[in-house]
């Protein structure tokens, strides 16, 4: 027997509308099977869309978290390489001091190096928001020309030596500022 057999369309006509019967006169149990079957197909199906809709979610708060751990680790190794240049101005600060020339230039040199290092870096972007960025490499661009020309003369004045222990000292105090700046921004 097929299915069609047990179907009976009976349009009977209404004042008010059409009628229409599809249900089975008789259902058999393959029929109350289909039924149960369709149920489950369409409740698994919705199911399975909320899961999708629950993982998209939980795909997007990953994403965002991760873009925000980056960005505290980025803003984190800014401040560290602020407070290793703060340091070299340390280091140049104390060599100036005991007027050792030579050291003094090397001293300039390398910490020139690490600003450039420090603005090639991934971490850069995060210093160059800082306005005062671009006076404080161009003041460490000077000290380290200052620095060149009196080696290559081997003389540093005394006047020359207390301007540069001066710009030396400022420029130090800019950096460990902007190093603090940068570490309360990544928290």
């Amino acid at each position: 027997m097929r299915l069609s057999d047990h179907i009976t369309f009976l349009p009977a006509f209404s004042l008010d509308r059409w009628h229409f019967s599809a249900w089975p006169e008789t259902l058999t149990f393959s029929d109350t099977i289909g039924i149960v079957g369709l149920l489950v197909t369409v409740l698994g199906f919705a199911i399975a869309v909320r899961q999708i809709n629950k993982t998209h979610t939980a795909a997007e708060a990953a994403k965002a978290a991760t873009v925000a751990t980056v960005h505290s680790f980025r803003r984190f190794e800014s401040m560290t390489n602020l407070q290793k240049i703060a340091a070299q101005t340390k280091v140049l600060h104390d060599v100036l001091v005991q007027t050792r020339i030579e050291a003094s230039a090397s001293a300039a040199v390398r910490l020139r190096e690490m600003v450039a290092e420090l603005e090639g870096h991934p971490t850069g972007p995060h210093v160059n928001e800082s306005k005062r960025w671009p006076s404080m490499k161009e003041n460490i661009w000077r000290i380290e020309s200052d620095l060149s020309r009196a080696q290559s003369i081997n003389r540093l004045d005394v006047d020359n030596r207390l301007e540069l222990l001066a710009r030396v000292s400022a420029t130090r105090d800019e950096f460990i500022t902007l190093a603090s700046k940068t570490a309360m921004a990544a928290f």
